[in-house]
């Protein structure tokens, strides 16, 4: 549906060396023309500074957060963006 809508698409994988990479089969829908990838090793999105530029750069007022780790990455990005207006 976002790629329906053109709408930006940033996939952060956590710390891919001890953890892995994002599965395949969740890869391959996420790709295309206005999907991104960004490895992180931060709780945080916005405290990657790959990230957080990329997200600047869409200058949109509303983010729709979807991830595994809600207690800690989910909840700490959503907090810094928050933050961060």
């Amino acid at each position: 549906g976002l790629q329906a809508l053109n709408i930006p698409i940033m996939l952060n994988e956590q710390y891919k060396k001890g953890l892995g990479d994002t599965l395949p089969e969740i890869r391959d829908v996420l790709e295309g023309d206005n999907a991104k990838s960004f490895e992180k090793i931060t709780f945080s999105a916005c405290d990657n500074d790959d990230s957080w530029h990329y997200l600047a750069q869409q200058n949109r007022s509303i983010v729709l957060l979807f991830g595994v780790e809600a207690h800690v990455c989910v909840m700490q990005t959503a907090l810094d963006l928050l933050d961060n207006g």
